[in-house]
């Protein structure tokens, strides 16, 4: 995933970390990814390309982002069918998933009361974020299905405003059980990191 949480992961691992990174043997794809081009400031691959990717010399065939140049339906589609041609022998799925969390809950671009909660068949749909999300530009993610078959989930959340959030989801508690972040977590279990000193 994208957004501003995992930039510093990102800057270690495309610099004092590059060496020890087997990027021959990666194959990276995106949870989700805002519908701009690759060289826009909002673009997740973009900024990952920027920071990790390109200084680490990653190979182009490793690399799997979301096809936004066909639009968010057309993307969508193709990258269900990607991951699906990828993983069909139902004997593999993606290893890990990197996640960041919004103070609202939401996952990937999974956000709260989105129909694409209840998706259960796609592994990646269109979405169009609600309310004062921002950016509020039409988006692809994987869905809950995709992200739950997963190997292990680790979830990077930075800010003291998230931690209520976390220990309700942890606590069970059913104030937040319709969030993202909850109904994955009942599913397939997150590992949650917490990245700020003050939370």
């Amino acid at each position: 995933s994208g957004g501003s949480t995992p930039r510093r992961l990102f800057e270690l691992l495309g610099g004092e970390l590059a060496r020890e990174f087997p990027v021959e043997g990666t194959r990276i794809f995106w949870c989700d990814e805002r519908c701009v081009p690759y060289d826009h400031p909002w673009s997740n691959y973009g900024s990952a390309f920027e920071l990790w990717f390109g200084p680490a010399g990653f190979p182009a065939g490793n690399l799997h982002p979301v096809p936004v140049e066909l639009g968010p339906e057309a993307a969508a589609r193709s990258y269900d069918r990607l991951l699906r041609e990828r993983f069909a022998d139902g004997r593999h799925s993606l290893d890990l998933c990197l996640l960041g969390m919004g103070g609202d809950g939401h996952v990937a671009s999974l956000f709260p009361a989105s129909d694409a909660l209840a998706e259960g068949e796609k592994l990646a749909v269109a979405v169009r974020p609600g309310g004062n999300t921002k950016p509020n530009v039409e988006r692809v993610t994987l869905t809950i299905p995709a992200l739950a078959a997963a190997g292990s989930r680790l979830l990077l959340a930075a800010g003291a405003e998230k931690l209520p959030v976390i220990r309700a989801i942890n606590d069970g508690n059913p104030s937040v059980k319709d969030l993202p972040a909850a109904i994955l977590d009942r599913m397939a279990g997150i590992h949650w990191l917490v990245v700020d000193k003050n939370a």
